[in-house]
């Protein structure tokens, strides 16, 4: 009987045993482990038994999760190990948290509480010390010629924090100093190494000394503080300010569930438990401010701010941080010019769209007088803002030309390239102005076209195109009919050209690198032809454009989409999606259509149909830019005026002017300027102003200076915006009229020949 209650006793409890062992086995199993990198400084072994407890206590609180914290005692793998996304948490240092913050995005989660002389403290630095007995070492300055010992290079309580204090008091220990050393992570050897004489001096973090003179490894009196600071509520022996505990923090990979989990976990964690006695900490807090440790380390230029970890653009700014900084705050505002032009462009657009359809219900006179309306507003909106846009890329461009041209810059070959940089993307800048301006003119510019031939019209273009495709793509305009005549504005279908053949480019290089384009003319008679832009039905005789390439070809969506205003084939940031809606709409204004063929990887085909012109057939007028072949020598000691509203271009044109020997009186105001020419006109050989000033234009004032002296040439400079009557200029007898901005080689030799002209 024993025998069987004693079996039926064991069957029970055996298998709740196993049952027991199941289910723990299972939630282990089960349990997703989540990784915590921690900054070992005592070594991997202690640093696993002062810490483990706390990631068990996370595994406690958190069941699902199994929390496992991985030491390094080498800091330089620990960095390497969270660059590769092997862990989900990190324990460490302040300046280590930093580097992890910067380069690959950690968050704070909390920061230490460290138990010290049974307080907490949230913050620590650096103490400066040397022996008593040194009647020599009084002050910081005293180190001078010294030699130094400190935990380790990459310590930030017992290293660089003290180094920092050293270059407050401007003495640089890498210079200054006879020697430093380092021991190897171990706090207790600095003192030790000072102790014994073998450094006159040393840094560890604070609270050091007072662990080791409790410990009863050292005397305290055998020391003295370097510099020694006071702290309310900090009672240890520092010399330097002080910075947050370390801290924890989280990958960017974390989901914010877990993080929520753990920070709870963590100021969940009572001071008498296992995990806060094996860790020496009272607690945790929210995380604090590590603004300062960032300010330290940029000062030291270490951690993610080391030179020889920088990128060159970042070495450059280091070392010309105010000689660029004007560059890139420009190009920051003109950034954010374009997106608020792009934004404005944007809701016009959708306005025009829901005006259209309005207009198509309407009789043919609302809608043709509401349509032009419309089409005014937005050119004199953007025209203005062209303005200002050219004024300040004159400004741009002009002080970039000076900088290259500096001595300085000169002899820094990597920042000549960065401003010839800065000169090309202006130049991309004036252009996207200028598509602007063709996007939003009004019909009125629309009406004021010529009939003019063809084949002429393209070799115009392919002047211009020629020099802006790579030298390995073949150019063709051989197929062009004879005798074919449009009537269209030659600047407009300049621009159309040069967008459908600079796209085709893009293509080609996007794929292979090289190819061909090819542009042709014929006249055709279309039958109930389906058009792309516009999604009609076309037919009848139509003088048709073809431009041609065996890039890379769209795909249906793409070719569904591809005139809509901003939408761009190209990378994001590298296109405006303008250019093409620009093309549709000069065509389409024209009373043409566009056909497009196009298929992956087999080129594409657009098709521009402009209607065959009649009645009488007039060669073309394309005007010709005329150039100084031969520009005479500046005259030293020419007096030359300038007179502009923007003080950023007198400032730059005087500069400019000035180099070449010229005398120059600059005004930003054109009546002040009036006044000025009144008194001294008799000493001024040449005057350049703006056209678009606060109280008068430049044709008003330059007619009232014309009015005191016959014999002054005057250069006009404007925006895209102003429109300048020829009459009007030729009447007053205006030396020369340029578009801003203008590069310096052409102002230059404008002032040249003008000035030469009178002599």
């Amino acid at each position: 009987m024993k025998t069987l209650l004693l079996s039926q006793f064991l069957k029970k409890h055996c298998s709740l045993s196993l049952l027991l062992i199941s289910s723990l086995f299972s939630n282990i199993v089960s349990a997703d482990e989540i990784r915590i990198a921690l900054r070992a400084h005592k070594g991997l072994e202690q640093g696993m038994q002062q810490w483990q407890a706390t990631a068990d206590y996370l595994s406690e609180r958190i069941p699902e999760h199994r929390f496992t914290m991985v030491p390094f005692d080498n800091i330089s793998a620990l960095n390497q190990a969270i660059s590769r996304k092997e862990f989900d948490f990190c324990l460490t240092n302040p300046s280590s948290y930093i580097k992890h913050k910067i380069d690959y995005g950690a968050q704070p989660l909390a920061t230490l509480v460290n138990k010290r002389q049974g307080k907490g403290y949230s913050k620590f630095g650096a103490v400066i010390f040397t022996r008593s007995d040194r009647a020599d070492i009084t002050k910081l300055s005293d180190l001078m010629d010294k030699s130094f010992i400190a935990v380790d290079e990459l310590a930030f309580g017992g290293w660089r924090v003290a180094w920092e204090e050293l270059l407050k008091n401007k003495i640089n220990p890498f210079v200054d100093f006879k020697s430093v050393s380092f021991a190897g992570g171990i706090q207790q050897d600095v003192v030790f190494a000072v102790r014994d004489g073998n450094a006159d001096a040393g840094a560890v973090r604070t609270d050091m000394l007072e662990r080791l003179a409790a410990s009863g490894k050292i005397n305290l009196g055998d020391f003295k503080v370097i510099g020694n600071k006071k702290t309310e509520d900090f009672p240890f022996l520092h010399s330097t300010s002080l910075y947050p505990e370390w801290v924890f923090s989280a990958t960017r990979t974390v989901d914010d569930n877990l993080k929520t989990k753990v920070v709870a976990a963590l100021f969940s964690i009572p001071g008498d438990s296992v995990a806060a006695i094996r860790g020496k900490y009272v607690g945790w807090i929210s995380p604090l401010d590590y603004s300062s440790v960032e300010t330290l380390l940029k000062k030291l230029h270490v951690g993610p701010f080391d030179v020889t970890t920088m990128s060159p653009f970042e070495r450059l700014k280091s070392q010309y941080g105010m000689a660029l900084l004007f560059v890139i705050l420009a190009f920051i505002l003109l950034t954010l010019l374009v997106l608020y032009m792009l934004s404005l462009n944007r809701r016009i657009s959708k306005a025009q769209q829901s005006l259209k359809k309005e207009i198509l219900a309407r009789e043919a006179l609302e809608r043709q007088l509401m349509h032009i309306q419309k089409m005014e507003s937005l050119g004199q909106l953007t025209g203005g803002i062209a303005h200002d846009f050219n004024n300040m890329l004159a400004s741009i461009l002009g002080y970039t030309e000076l900088s290259i041209n500096s001595e300085t810059v000169r002899n820094d070959k990597q920042i000549t390239q960065y401003l010839q940089q800065v000169l090309v993307t202006g130049d991309k800048a004036k252009m996207l102005v200028s598509q602007m301006m063709a996007f939003s003119r009004t019909e009125g510019d629309i009406e004021k076209t010529e009939i003019l031939l063809v084949s002429k019209l393209i070799e115009e273009a392919k002047k211009l195109l020629r020099p802006l495709l790579p030298s390995n793509i073949e150019f063709d305009t051989n197929n062009i009919g004879d005798n074919l005549y449009i009537k269209i504005n030659h600047v407009m279908l300049d621009q159309v050209l040069m967008n459908l053949c600079l796209n085709a480019k893009d293509a080609m290089t996007g794929r292979t690198g090289s190819g061909s384009i090819s542009i042709s003319s014929k006249l055709v008679n279309y039958e109930l032809t389906q058009c792309n832009s516009c999604h009609q039905n076309i037919s009848g005789p139509y003088v048709v454009l073809e431009i041609k390439d065996n890039g890379s070809g769209m795909d249906s969506i793409t070719k569904k989409r591809l005139f809509e205003p901003f939408f761009s084939t190209k990378d994001v940031g590298k296109g405006t999606g303008m250019g093409l809606s620009m093309v549709h709409g000069i065509i389409h204004e024209h009373g043409g259509h566009i056909l497009l063929d196009t298929e992956i990887n087999k080129g594409t085909t657009v098709s521009i149909l402009l209607p065959e012109a009649s009645g009488i057939h007039k060669a073309p007028q394309v005007k010709e830019i005329k150039t100084a072949t031969k520009i005479p020598p500046v005259i030293a000691h020419q007096h030359i005026m300038v007179v502009d509203d923007e003080v950023s271009i007198t400032t730059y044109l005087s500069e400019l002017l000035q180099q070449q020997g010229y005398k120059i009186s600059i005004f930003n105001n054109s009546q002040k300027a009036i006044d000025f020419f009144a008194e001294h006109h008799d000493d001024i050989n040449l005057v350049i102003t703006d056209q678009t000033m606060p109280d008068l234009t430049g044709i008003e004032m330059s007619a009232r200076m014309l009015n005191i002296s016959k014999n002054i040439p005057i250069i006009i400079c404007t925006g895209f915006s102003e429109h300048i009557d020829e009459a009007t200029t030729l009447n007053l007898n205006i030396g020369a009229y340029l578009e801003k901005p203008i590069h310096s080689d052409k102002l230059l030799n404008t002032i040249s020949s003008l000035i030469a002209e009178q002599s």
